[in-house]
Protein backbone atom coordinates (compact mmCIF):
# COMPACT_ATOMS: atom_id res chain seq x y z
CA UNK A 1 0.00 0.00 0.00
CA UNK A 2 1.22 3.46 -0.91
CA UNK A 3 -0.81 6.22 0.73
CA UNK A 4 -3.87 3.99 0.73
CA UNK A 5 -3.42 2.66 -2.81
CA UNK A 6 -2.39 -0.84 -3.74
CA UNK A 7 0.87 -1.02 -5.69
CA UNK A 8 1.92 -4.07 -7.66
CA UNK A 9 5.20 -4.05 -9.52
CA UNK A 10 6.62 -6.86 -11.60
CA UNK A 11 10.14 -6.29 -12.93
CA UNK A 12 12.62 -9.05 -13.69
CA UNK A 13 16.00 -8.86 -11.95
CA UNK A 14 14.77 -6.12 -9.65
CA UNK A 15 15.32 -5.98 -5.87
CA UNK A 16 12.24 -6.54 -3.75
CA UNK A 17 10.88 -3.57 -1.80
CA UNK A 18 11.32 -3.72 1.98
CA UNK A 19 8.43 -3.04 4.32
CA UNK A 20 8.93 0.28 6.11
CA UNK A 21 11.60 1.53 3.70
CA UNK A 22 11.27 4.83 1.85
CA UNK A 23 11.18 4.97 -1.94
CA UNK A 24 10.76 7.55 -4.67
CA UNK A 25 8.93 6.18 -7.70
CA UNK A 26 8.46 8.19 -10.85
CA UNK A 27 5.09 7.14 -12.22
CA UNK A 28 3.36 7.69 -15.55
CA UNK A 29 -0.35 7.04 -16.02
CA UNK A 30 -1.25 4.66 -18.85
CA UNK A 31 -4.81 5.65 -19.87
CA UNK A 32 -5.31 2.51 -21.99
CA UNK A 33 -4.48 0.16 -19.11
CA UNK A 34 -5.90 2.57 -16.50
CA UNK A 35 -2.91 2.16 -14.22
CA UNK A 36 0.37 3.79 -13.32
CA UNK A 37 3.68 2.41 -14.53
CA UNK A 38 7.27 3.15 -13.56
CA UNK A 39 8.81 4.57 -16.74
CA UNK A 40 12.10 3.03 -17.81
CA UNK A 41 11.65 0.08 -15.45
CA UNK A 42 13.91 0.15 -12.42
CA UNK A 43 15.61 3.35 -13.52
CA UNK A 44 12.54 5.26 -12.29
CA UNK A 45 12.86 3.84 -8.77
CA UNK A 46 14.99 5.18 -5.94
CA UNK A 47 15.49 4.21 -2.29
CA UNK A 48 16.18 6.70 0.48
CA UNK A 49 18.69 5.21 2.89
CA UNK A 50 20.29 7.10 5.79
CA UNK A 51 19.28 10.40 4.18
CA UNK A 52 20.81 9.58 0.78
CA UNK A 53 19.16 8.56 -2.48
CA UNK A 54 20.14 5.36 -4.27
CA UNK A 55 18.78 4.38 -7.68
CA UNK A 56 17.57 0.79 -7.51
CA UNK A 57 18.63 -0.03 -11.04
CA UNK A 58 20.78 2.26 -13.16
CA UNK A 59 23.81 4.55 -13.06
CA UNK A 60 22.50 7.59 -11.17
CA UNK A 61 25.33 7.37 -8.61
CA UNK A 62 27.95 7.23 -11.35
CA UNK A 63 26.61 10.38 -13.01
CA UNK A 64 25.44 12.33 -9.95
CA UNK A 65 27.57 11.05 -7.07
CA UNK A 66 26.22 10.66 -3.54
CA UNK A 67 23.07 12.82 -3.27
CA UNK A 68 21.06 13.65 -0.16
CA UNK A 69 17.27 13.36 -0.22
CA UNK A 70 17.03 17.18 -0.03
CA UNK A 71 19.51 17.55 -2.88
CA UNK A 72 17.57 15.02 -4.95
CA UNK A 73 14.35 16.98 -4.38
CA UNK A 74 16.09 20.15 -5.53
CA UNK A 75 17.46 18.38 -8.65
CA UNK A 76 13.95 17.23 -9.58
CA UNK A 77 12.41 20.65 -8.95
CA UNK A 78 15.01 22.32 -11.17
CA UNK A 79 14.28 19.91 -13.99
CA UNK A 80 10.48 20.16 -13.92
CA UNK A 81 10.11 23.90 -13.41
CA UNK A 82 10.45 26.09 -16.46
CA UNK A 83 13.35 28.54 -16.23
CA UNK A 84 12.52 32.08 -15.15
CA UNK A 85 12.55 34.41 -18.14
CA UNK A 86 14.12 37.81 -17.63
Amino acid sequence: MIEGHTAQVVESNFPQFSVGAQYVLFLRYDPLEKLFVVPYGGQGSFAIENGYVRQLKGDFAATSGKVTAAGFTLMIAQRIRPPVQE
